[in-house]
């Protein structure tokens, strides 16, 4: 009888597999996810930017830079008018490659960094007091403050030549579906301070900036803040390839370099070099080898179902991971109480309030006016009045030197209030 159902199981699971082989389409389905890669044909590669580079500036020099840049800093040393172009979402970029890019500009060259988070030292460097109305707080803990949510945008550019009347429309489309993206951009139009020093060259729903140069010694920085712009699903867009010739218009180096390794997080503390396609890629991407691929791993599951009852040992009792946070927050609160210094513990617990609304609610809160925190209020269903004492109550503290116990008990209630009474 056990043989029988054994013969049953393995006949059903056969027969599955041979429906899902007939029925499964040959046509291979796109990657949708966003690589930034610049072997990767796929929608959101930068094989296509790569080529029209190379095509436009064929009497130019090419440099691929395979390895993180700190493993190969003297790529950029001794360049004269040569061109620093990187493109991703994050920059693995330690302080060490940070400083040769900067002295690399320094000495008259151009970067062009085309990224979601810009760098902490060259982004804190370039633009912490030029801009108008900026705080060292809106540098100091994050590589790219301002964000939006949208499924559609649109690029301009500011120069009178390219400015056309709908811009270059940039849609998040997964699946071939229009879903919603954040949206990056350095500061609201019209903060700039001197055109010699940070220059808006292009918009985002023409209010937001987020295409700029920098002068940085004799050479320039040129920040992008939306690299999805450049990949191959906008470039093959009419649209999209006229934003990118205008982008690049100005440019003429003898020697582009292209770092691609540095978009890559290090896997220890030893620089690896850039490795490419893993085996399982070309397998999963080959139909023959993918059915064998599938075929194999259902032989071992087959084989686990089937022989586990038999021969796996009696699995000992795992204690569950502690959570330690609360502890944590105990003891740093402590060492505050201990200092006597309930001001800074105030400051700290306003830093998460911010942190909080940010996450939660994708609000950031400028000059904290009644249209903001109305906006907060009506997003987090706590009463306007209570959202209000909150911010009214930290202008009067954060005024003053110094404030008691009570104070700060009084402050943390205010907040606790919001916390518990949000949704």
């Amino acid at each position: 009888m056990k043989k029988q159902g054994w013969l049953i199981f393995v006949g059903i699971a056969f027969l599955l597999f041979v429906v899902v082989y007939l029925l499964s389409p040959t046509k291979e389905k796109y990657d949708w996810s966003v690589s930034y890669e610049r072997t990767s044909d796929q929608p959101y590669g930068l094989q296509l930017l790569y080529n029209l580079l190379k095509s436009e500036y064929a009497g130019s020099r090419f440099v691929d830079i395979n390895k993180p840049l700190r493993e190969n800093l003297d790529a950029l040393k001794n360049q004269n008018d040569a061109l620093y172009f990187i493109a991703g979402g994050w920059l693995y970029l330690d302080s060490s490659a940070q400083d040769a890019v900067m002295h690399f500009v320094s000495d008259g060259n151009i970067a062009f960094i085309s990224a979601a988070y810009v760098p902490y030292n060259i982004y804190y460097d370039l633009l912490y007091g030029k801009i108008s109305d900026s705080t060292e707080d809106e540098y100091s803990n994050y590589y790219q403050p301002y964000q939006f949510s949208d499924s559609i945008v649109s690029f301009s550019l500011l120069h009178s030549a390219f400015q056309s009347d709908n811009g270059f429309k940039v849609n998040y489309i997964f699946n071939w579906k229009f879903v919603f993206g954040d949206w990056n951009y350095f500061f609201e139009k019209g903060r700039e301070q001197s055109l010699d020093s940070v220059a808006a060259l292009g918009t985002i729903n023409t209010d937001y900036v987020n295409f700029i140069r920098v002068k940085y010694g004799k050479g320039y920085f040129y920040l992008h803040s939306n690299p999805i712009a450049f990949t191959n699903f906008n470039l093959n867009h009419e649209q999209g390839f006229q934003y990118l010739q205008n982008v690049f218009s100005n440019f003429h180096p003898a020697t582009i370099i292209w770092d691609e390794a540095s978009k890559l997080p290090y896997q220890d503390d030893r620089s690896k070099q850039y490795a490419g396609e893993s085996p399982l890629k070309f397998i999963l991407g080959n139909r023959s080898l993918r059915w064998a691929w599938y075929i194999l791993l259902f032989a071992v599951l087959l084989f686990i179902f089937f022989r586990a009852k038999r021969v796996q040992k009696t699995i000992p009792v795992i204690e569950p991971n502690l959570n330690t946070s609360l502890e944590f927050v105990q003891t740093v609160s402590r060492l505050y109480f201990l200092q006597n210094d309930h001001l800074a513990l105030a400051k700290q617990k306003m830093k998460l309030f911010y942190l909080f609304i940010r996450n939660k609610y994708k609000i950031t809160l400028k000059n904290n006016t009644a249209e903001e925190l109305n906006r907060l209020a009506v997003k987090s269903e706590v009463n306007f009045q209570d959202v209000k004492h909150i911010f009214t109550s930290y202008k009067r503290i954060s005024s003053r030197t110094h404030i008691n116990a009570d104070e700060l008990i009084e402050f943390h209630k205010s907040i606790d209030h919001f916390y518990r009474n949000c949704k």
